[in-house]
């Protein structure tokens, strides 16, 4: 599952947090991603929680927010697989400018 914070022509988008929540059947764990940045692909350990636990949360807030790479570039976050039986949501926040 991806929240991608889209490119725009002569803009430069910053991404100043991302929220992903998962659960499925088993627990399992893997790598969610942020690419588009300034800095590279950023990777980061995501917990997807078995069902009778509950919800796996992982959150980030940059402060200061991340720029873009470049201008017209997206931002992408991108979460790892939540396994048989799962459900993943991805929200990312940020600006342009």
């Amino acid at each position: 599952t991806t929240a991608t914070i889209a490119a725009s022509v002569g803009l430069t988008n910053h991404i100043c947090g991302f929220s992903i929540r998962a659960n499925a059947t088993a627990a399992a764990t893997g790598n969610a991603t942020v690419t588009g940045g300034i800095s590279g692909t950023m990777n980061f350990t995501q917990w997807t929680a078995p069902l009778a636990s509950g919800v796996g949360v992982v959150e980030m807030v940059f402060s200061p927010c991340i720029p873009a790479s470049a201008a017209n570039t997206a931002i992408a976050v991108v979460s790892a697989a939540p396994g048989a039986g799962g459900t993943v949501s991805v929200t990312s926040w940020g600006y342009r400018q």
